[in-house]
């Protein structure tokens, strides 16, 4: 067994002799100091919390949404499909966790619930992967896709939707989504702010541009920064003649983003679009949304609930995606998720990263990364950095981008999937690469992403770049930090051409755009942006759009086509002007109070959130600097 060590900083790590005894010192140290975050993950991703913790409505809808997508079932299938390096390895990690796991007791925080440990297996492994994939990334696409169809089943302007989303809906047909019978969020709907993320940044530069002479990389995952404890798990790993570096998900095996010896990879949400609806007729248990009829596979799913009977629900299925209710007929809609293919490779290839020769050996393997949707940017020892894509998008039927239901009936659908090589990828010899969300088209130009992020801090982070020949650590350390805002340098000027004169425009007026905690400027800003927001209800559903606003991350996922109105199509609507203008002078005339008043996050347990406190586990609020459009980047979801 390896040896467990501490540094000075108190970050766990170990000496092993080999790279199996890496991967069980892995498994050990998860355990040992993450068992809570371990047990839950592997818990979730089986569809059994109502089983083993409560039978609470929102885990009982989160187990359905498990089994909806098959996820359990996927794991149980592809373990079979791993190679024997793989299993060894794996089996390696889970001997950690077992024999860290005989050490200790059951998490402290868990004892007053009687939570009853699920069993930790390679097939366990394989499905807190995809529930990581999913819940992590791909759950929000598609809470943004039924949002649209929801919209318009609240009389929104269905021109407005389609100039809105240019060119993503330009060959929709509202008239065949509102014929829709079951549109309503189905099990497991319900937006879970333990897994939202607003984005990440990457970037690298060449020896040429550092002070040292090599090539450096930064990695800045952008996770949710209130939870206890957080997501990914510092570690180091020493072996033979190389070591690991980095973060890791207590559950999963391997290093999330870091550095072994010569290379060293960060990964940015792709913002894919792998996640696509399907409108079917159905009649008779049959669906003949194609020139065919096709039978409905079912499924039958029992949903344990602890204390309780357990809850039944049936699943139909065809050859494009499953189905959200019972028994579907007439015009039903159907789902699928393209990560959840081939995830025994997506495994072994996460596996073998950290083992890793330079850039070129990293991206063979990240070829077969399917499950996570990932801009990778990488860089080694030998002076290279490259870009390379991960993940699973569909190859979509020609002139349907995704981002609205299929019409099977028409002939829209999947043709295949891109994955690997048919993926982004940047091979040339540039200075330095960026990775901020932004969208990347596939390589002969197909769609994948309709949802991505705006490029203001992908911009920002090229200005500080190219500032400097000499970047070194502390460089790095202030791009990262860096609160200037280009989203507010643009839109600044749009807000004060509607502001009537008083302390709150003069205090925007004098705004330098920097999102400083004690800046009333950043305030203002804010204050009139959201307004302005706001002001789009009358075409986008009313009443309606404004309570998605509070209870959604709507406007952090609409951010890039909601600014790319205010700056392109709000020049040309009369109507969506005075809208605005009416908003904004509304709001109080006197000057904002600094930006932490507003700007604040309270610390919440994992389990436990507001009752932390009575289990020693108390909540305490902080206030933030930067925003959705900084590199320091900042949003609150509340």
């Amino acid at each position: 067994m390896a040896k467990i060590t501490l540094n000075a900083e108190g970050i766990p790590g170990a000496h092993a002799e080999n790279i199996r005894d890496a991967y069980r010192a892995l498994g050990y140290l998860h355990y040992a100091y993450r068992p809570l975050q371990l047990l839950l993950l592997h818990t979730s991703a089986q569809g059994r919390l109502a089983e083993l913790l409560v039978p609470k409505k929102e885990l009982v809808a989160q187990d359905a949404l498990m089994h909806r997508l098959e996820i359990p079932q996927i794991g149980q299938k592809q373990a079979g499909e791993l190679s024997s390096d793989a299993r060894d390895l794996l089996s390696a990690y889970i001997d950690g966790i077992h024999t860290a796991s005989k050490k200790a007791k059951t998490p402290r925080t868990l004892r007053p619930l009687l939570f009853r440990a699920p069993t930790i297996t390679i097939e366990t492994v394989l499905s807190a992967l995809m529930f990581s994939a999913y819940m992590g990334l791909s759950q929000s696409q598609e809470r943004m896709e039924r949002i649209i169809i929801e919209a318009l089943k609240q009389n929104a302007d269905e021109t407005f939707l389609r100039d809105f989303f240019s060119p993503h809906l330009e060959h929709w047909n509202p008239n065949l989504l509102r014929q829709l019978t079951h549109t309503k969020p189905g099990l497991g709907f319900a937006a879970n702010p333990l897994f939202m993320q607003s984005g990440s940044n990457a970037w690298a530069i060449r020896g040429e541009r550092s002070a040292s002479g090599y090539p450096i990389l930064c990695g800045d995952p952008h996770l949710q920064i209130n939870q206890i404890p957080a997501l990914l798990f510092e570690t180091r790993i020493r072996f033979a003649e190389n070591f690991w570096l980095g973060a890791t998900i207590p559950g999963l095996p391997g290093i999330a983003v870091g550095r072994n010896k010569n290379v060293s990879w960060s990964g940015t949400f792709s913002c894919a679009d792998n996640v696509d609806f399907f409108i079917d007729d159905v009649v008779d248990g049959k669906s003949s949304g194609t020139s065919q009829a096709e039978p409905l596979l079912k499924r039958e799913i029992q949903l344990k609930r602890r204390g309780l009977s357990p809850r039944h629900v049936n699943y139909f299925s065809n050859t494009q995606g499953t189905y959200e209710e019972s028994a579907p007929s007439g015009k039903s809609l159907s789902t699928n998720w393209a990560g959840k293919y081939h995830v025994h490779e997506a495994m072994e290839a996460y596996m073998r990263l950290p083992c890793a020769k330079d850039v070129h050996d990293a991206q063979k393997i990240l070829a077969k990364a399917h499950t996570l949707s990932l801009h990778f940017i990488l860089a080694d020892r030998d002076g290279e950095i490259c870009y390379t894509q991960a993940g699973t998008v569909p190859k979509r039927s020609p002139k349907w981008s995704g981002l609205y239901p299929a019409d099977r009936a028409s002939g829209q659908g999947w043709d295949g999937v891109l994955t690997g090589e048919n993926l982004p990828q940047d091979k040339t010899k540039k200075d330095f690469l960026v990775s901020a969300n932004e969208a990347r088209p596939g390589v002969h130009g197909e769609t994948i992403s309709t949802l991505s992020q705006p490029l203001y801090r992908y911009h920002r982070i090229e200005q500080l770049l190219k500032a400097s020949q000499k970047h070194d650590r502390k460089s790095m350390e202030k791009i990262q930090c860096d609160i200037y805002s280009l989203q507010a340098e643009k839109l600044k000027p749009i807000i004060l051409n509607y502001l009537e004169p008083s302390s709150l425009s003069k205090t925007l007026q004098a705004w330098d755009c920097r999102y400083e905690s004690e800046s009333p400027g950043a305030h203002a800003f804010e204050l009139c942006y959201h307004e302005m927001i706001k002001a789009l209800h009358p075409w986008l559903g009313g009443d309606w759009f404004k309570e998605k606003l509070k209870s959604s991350e709507l406007r952090l996922w609409w951010c890039r086509n909601i600014d790319r109105y205010f700056l392109e199509k709000l020049p040309h609507n009369k109507a969506v002007q005075k809208s605005i203008a009416e908003h904004l002078d509304q709001l109080p005339k006197d000057q904002p109070s600094p930006y932490r008043d507003v700007a604040q996050l309270q610390f919440k347990h994992l389990v436990w959130g507001p009752l932390g406190r009575i289990f020693g586990q108390p909540s305490r609020n902080i206030h933030m600097s930067g925003s959705r459009g900084t590199i320091q980047q900042a949003n609150s979801f509340m």
